[in-house]
């Protein structure tokens, strides 16, 4: 089984990134991705990330988990940590970045998921 944990849910996913998923992990459940105060201190994601933690960790006690784990980068590695202490497998999305320049100067920016990275 696959947990989500990002700001994009898997019902917004490509049909080749959910197809990719199922094929390699079997399910994929969502989990939402906690907001990230920009003034918090470094102990309070840490903080964040143990009962981000914990309550994965209770509420999918009896199943095989991995991770897919994207989003803003302390809260990210503080939760990485934990779950490598706890040989517990991330990932994240790959994807090539299109990028078009408009006339107008704004940019149109599209992604292209590749495959899941394993984090280590």
């Amino acid at each position: 089984m696959l947990i989500n944990i990002s700001n994009h849910p898997s019902s917004t996913w490509t049909n080749l990134q959910m197809e990719t998923a199922l094929v390699q992990f079997g399910k994929v459940v969502d989990y939402p991705f906690p907001y990230i105060n920009p003034e918090n201190t470094i102990e309070q994601i840490r903080g964040l990330a143990k009962h981000t933690f914990d309550q994965i960790m209770k509420n999918f006690e009896d199943e095989n988990i991995q991770i897919h784990l994207m989003g803003e980068h302390t809260f990210v590695f503080q939760l990485l940590l934990l779950f490598k202490q706890n040989n517990i497998r991330c990932y994240v999305s790959t994807t090539h970045r299109i990028v078009d320049q408009l006339d107008d100067g704004t940019k149109n920016v599209k992604f292209k998921f590749e495959k899941f990275r394993p984090y280590f």
